[in-house]
């Protein structure tokens, strides 16, 4: 039974990179389509390629003050 639960969370797992890298590959992709349609600059381009990413940054921080103001784990809640 445990087995059946392993492979349950490595697929989902797995599955969740896939679209993660997925949807990191569209950006730069989309990025470069839409710099045609809405006539962007290379700065234009930049800062949206750096609010992406950026993104990431500022949950994981929004994530570490809660953890460290709280004292407790928000996963661990949930």
């Amino acid at each position: 039974m445990k087995t059946k639960a392993n492979i349950a969370a490595m697929v989902s797992l797995v599955s969740l990179f896939f679209i993660w890298g997925f949807i990191t590959v569209m950006n730069d992709i989309l990025v470069n389509t839409f710099q045609g349609i809405f006539d962007l600059s290379a700065t234009q381009r930049s800062l949206v390629q750096m609010s992406f990413f950026g993104a990431f940054f500022i949950v994981s921080l929004i994530y570490f003050l809660v953890s460290s103001i709280s004292g407790k784990d928000p996963i661990n809640r949930i």
